[in-house]
């Protein structure tokens, strides 16, 4: 039930060789590596890095930089204009394929992200059972591609820790019953600001019972941090 924590440390060797005409000295580095263990958690190497961009076309500049992640936000009104469970805009969605097929060629992941702070045409979401109908429908359209990451909802706020964290573990369930495996980035209210996670959002209480099936998840942080915080 303990957490266990191993230290590892190797030693530092240092050798001289001296001649008539100069001194070489070679010295290893010193590692210190620290790994924790959890009965109910794996921990993976971090692997995404990536830059919120002011438009597409600064793509390929960062990939070449070693960058393999993009964030691709849009408007769920767009995709489907009327209500959550409405038919796609046929355009806006050969379009949103096509911004993500241009990323994932490349070998980059493209993170959708519903940028909505869970709200429709300004009004606070309500129905947790539609919003995982449509992240259902969104999720068979993208599930083929694993390099696609399923961004749940961009930056909720003002509305309950209990009732956001409730969303998303129905979110989260409607996806895994399509057969979707792919990594899922859920978001707590007050913008799922780390600074707050554990103290005012109550974040911290509302997720202590969430879980995925498929257990590949992250707790998503888009914030731009500032001296105030976010």
């Amino acid at each position: 039930s303990g957490t266990t924590t191993t230290t590892t440390k190797s030693s530092t060797t240092t050798s001289t060789t001296t001649t008539k005409s100069s001194t070489t000295t070679t010295k290893t580095s010193t590692t210190t590596t620290t790994t924790s263990a959890s009965p109910s958690a794996t921990v993976k190497k971090f692997k995404l890095y990536g830059v919120n961009e002011s438009c597409a076309e600064f793509g390929t500049y960062f990939v070449g930089k070693g960058f393999n992640t993009f964030r691709v936000a849009f408007m769920v009104e767009r995709l489907t204009p009327g209500s959550l469970t409405s038919s796609y805009d046929s355009a806006y969605m050969a379009s949103l394929k096509s911004t993500v097929s241009y990323i994932t060629n490349k070998g980059a992941y493209a993170v959708l992200d519903p940028h909505n702070y869970l709200r429709f045409n300004g009004a606070v979401l309500t129905d947790a059972n539609a919003f995982a109908t449509w992240w259902k429908n969104l999720a068979n359209e993208f599930k083929s591609n694993s390099r696609v990451i399923f961004d749940l909802q961009n930056e909720p706020y003002g509305i309950d820790a209990g009732v956001v964290a409730n969303f998303m573990q129905t979110a989260v369930n409607g996806i895994r019953s399509v057969g979707a495996t792919n990594l899922i980035l859920v978001e707590g209210t007050a913008w799922s600001g780390a600074w707050s996670w554990t103290s005012s959002s109550g974040n911290a209480n509302a997720f202590a019972s969430f879980t995925d099936p498929a257990n590949n998840f992250a707790i998503g942080d888009p914030n731009a941090y500032s001296s105030e915080g976010k």
